[in-house]
Parts: C-alpha cells; structure tokens; sequence
C-alpha cells in the first residue's frame, strides 16, 4: 500500500534553515495555508522539509535565497503529525511536509524590494485622457 501525499500552495513565513545530514543538505521552512474568506479565514502552518544532496549546491543555493520570508510556493511531500511536549510542558501537535519537493511560484523579494510598496493594481482613473 502507498503513502499519503499532500500538495499545498502557500507562503513561506520565515527565512529557511540548513543543516547537514549525512551527505545531503536538509532545508526546513514554515510555510501558511489559508481557507476561506474574511472572518471565517484559517491559517494552517506546515513545517516544510526538504532533502537536497550535497552535489546540489546550485540548487541549494538557489533554493535559500529564493524560500525567503512571503515566497509563493506550491509543495509535494508526505504529511506527517507530530506530537511534542513545549517549554512550558503542554501537549502540542504540528504538521509537517517530509521529503518535499518545492516549486518557486514567486520568489522571496529582496530587501530592497521589502521597504518600497509595490503597485498590484492598475490605476482605475487615469486624468490625462480627455475622456
């Protein structure tokens, strides 16, 4: 019998993490899902991780500055719940994304782009037309 897969199509919520394994490199992010509208928006976080071989380094390094904080991704992996017990000794649980595979829809901005708003929308009026 297969696995369980997940896809999900979200924002990426903090700056990625890397550490070594073995011969692979593992990249852990937190990426939000929504549903639903207004008041009745649910926020979902996932903890993303992903394995990337160590003769990947394009890849790798690509990947860590592209995952920045508000990144749109889509995401493939294997879901998993974990239960853990916080510094304040509650039961917790967290859902997680193994051995996922991440596409880039928009990249992280860079800094610089973080400071200026952007313009999303088309000017509605515009007043030099003579009409």
């Amino acid at each position: 019998m297969g696995q369980a897969t997940a896809q999900l199509w979200g924002v990426v919520a903090s700056e990625p993490r890397i550490n070594a394994v073995g011969g692979s490199n593992v990249l852990r992010l937190s990426v939000a899902t929504d549903e639903g509208w207004g008041e009745r928006k649910v926020t979902t976080w996932w903890s993303v991780e992903l394995w990337i071989k160590s003769d990947q380094e394009k890849r790798l390094n690509y990947l860590s500055h592209a995952l920045g904080k508000s990144a749109k991704v889509f995401a493939t992996g294997y879901p998993c719940l974990r239960s853990y017990t916080d510094a304040n000794g509650h039961e917790r649980q967290s859902l997680e994304l193994k051995r996922a595979d991440v596409q880039v829809i928009v990249p992280a901005p860079k800094e610089q782009e973080v400071t200026q708003p952007r313009r999303t929308e088309p000017e509605l009026y515009d007043e030099s037309l003579p009409f």
